[in-house]
């Protein structure tokens, strides 16, 4: 999704911010790796120790990490890695879930999984997240109430009172979290914006001496300060002027004078 879908005010970004934004999506990318392999460690050699669930983890999680590197690797600072990366680390919480046969504190990481997911500053992966852990619910819901087994071991999600109900139940949180993630990721993303925007102004003053400046959105400390620039501008323009003039004036009383000065001398 493309900032001017949720920030209308920002449709046409400079060149300066667009760079800056597309930094912050790859040194959060590359966070999410360190993310990946805590969590890969976590489901290997802790989770693993209540029923013995090790290969499930080290191969489950390896498979997962594995898959987010790659597409790290391909698409570092794109929305497909922001997106893919929100639903292959949801990943784990599903791990953590089946190793421990369905125990309600497993489901607590998928909020923490989805907080984690505010560090992107784009609500794309946050939908995509929150989609992937809700099928997972209805399609975990659905094979363990139909008692299904996968290699000999029977599929769990939840260790008490499977039914469509709970499912629903923790979907309607999980909602919730996602639409206050949103909000708050819009709030964050309108002030980053803004932020960068006020710096550019400020380097066009300093380095450039450039005082045509103007943002898009402006609180009333802001106008005032702008309109003191503004006003900076217009003086420093007329002191210009005055000077272009004062230099032209000069110019013609040096050729008078340099004309006297020819027919005395004749």
């Amino acid at each position: 999704m493309k900032l001017e879908t949720l920030f209308e005010n920002y449709s046409s970004l400079s060149p300066i911010i667009e760079k800056n934004l597309s930094e912050e999506a790859k040194n959060a990318d590359k966070g999410f790796m360190y993310i990946f392999v805590i969590n890969w460690f976590a489901v290997s050699f802790i989770t693993s120790l209540t029923y013995d669930t090790y290969l499930l983890g080290i191969v489950g999680g390896g498979l997962i990490s594995g898959l987010a590197f790659v597409i790290y690797k391909f698409f570092a600072g794109t929305s497909i890695s922001r997106i893919a990366i929100g639903m292959l680390i949801m990943g784990f919480p599903m791990i953590m879930i089946q190793q421990h046969l369905g125990r309600i504190e497993m489901h607590f990481h998928i909020f923490v999984v989805l907080a984690f997911m505010s560090l992107y500053k784009d609500v794309m992966p946050v939908i995509a997240s929150a989609l992937t852990i809700a099928v997972h619910h209805l399609l975990f819901t659905y094979l363990q109430l139909s008692d299904i087994s996968f290699a000999g071991v029977k599929i769990i999600i939840f260790n008490y009172a499977c039914s469509w109900e709970i499912a629903f139940l923790h979907s309607a949180f999980v909602i919730v979290e996602t639409a206050v993630l949103i909000y708050i990721i819009y709030m964050i993303i309108s002030q980053d914006l803004h932020s960068m925007e006020i710096v550019e102004n400020v380097n066009k003053i300093t380095e450039n001496h450039d005082f045509t400046i103007e943002l898009k959105k402006q609180t009333i400390q802001e106008k005032a300060l702008y309109a003191f620039i503004s006003s900076l501008r217009n003086v420093l323009n007329t002191a210009k002027t005055s000077a272009l003039q004062t230099s032209k004036i000069t110019e013609k009383v040096h050729v008078v004078m340099s004309s006297l000065s020819q027919g005395s001398s004749k």
